[in-house]
């Protein structure tokens, strides 16, 4: 097998998904995830796929993850996922926008150079109260 791959994460949409492209965009494997706590099935969830697949983390040449707009939490976690596992791996890791996603040559043209964090959009800001005035 070629050892140009790229993992892709999509968390922003109610089915959560991983997907293994090849570098010219071919999709590998897909795998939406179960629902539940999300934090603790997106990693198993990439394990699986790549050793489903007869990957290894050591096979994959980039990663590219759905940084926004979607739910404040889910982006959380699928771009938390990505830097983690770009700077474990010393691999690239680009965002891209939802709009793109379904435009495939988005990720076979894209360079990939930046090894900076990933940066979310959440589309909104979180809805969070204000804090309490002390009492005394």
């Amino acid at each position: 097998m070629s050892k140009d791959y790229i993992l892709f994460i999509d968390t922003s949409q109610p089915d959560k998904a991983v997907v293994v492209l090849t570098a010219g965009a071919r999709q590998i494997k897909k795998d939406i995830l179960s629902s539940g706590d999300l934090s603790a099935r997106l990693v198993p969830g990439i394990s699986r796929l790549l050793e489903q697949n007869g990957l290894c983390a050591k096979d994959l040449k980039k990663i590219a993850v759905v940084k926004g707009p979607g739910g404040f939490t889910s982006i959380r976690v699928g771009v938390a996922v990505a830097n983690a596992l770009g700077y474990a791996l010393s691999l690239p890791v680009e965002g891209i926008s939802k709009g793109i996603v379904t435009g495939k040559s988005s990720l076979a043209t894209s360079v990939f150079r930046s090894k900076k964090p990933v940066r979310p959009f959440y589309g909104q800001e979180p809805n969070i109260t204000k804090p309490k005035k002390p009492l005394f």
